[in-house]
């Protein structure tokens, strides 16, 4: 994000972050400052979706306050594997 970005708008921006991962039906895990990293996986049993993983870039990128932004390939969060070797 925006290291010019007051604490509130940080603030507000991870707000805004957490609950569109919510109201998805996803969860995330990680932080950071101004430059984040983490894994975002669903909140039941069983795997995020190409969907999903389309809805959080697509969020990242409309916010002005993002400076930069990629989303990783899916994988096993438990094995720590593509979903392609699954």
């Amino acid at each position: 994000m925006k290291a010019t970005l007051s604490t509130d708008d940080q603030c507000d921006l991870i707000r805004r972050f957490i609950t569109m991962i919510e109201d998805a039906g996803l969860q995330f895990g990680g932080g950071g400052r101004s430059e984040w990293e983490g894994i975002v996986e669903t909140c039941e049993l069983g795997s995020t979706t190409e969907e999903h993983r389309s809805l959080v870039l697509a969020w990242l990128k409309a916010e002005d306050d993002i400076i930069d932004c990629s989303v990783g390939a899916n994988f096993d969060g438990w094995y720590g594997i593509p979903w392609e070797a699954i």
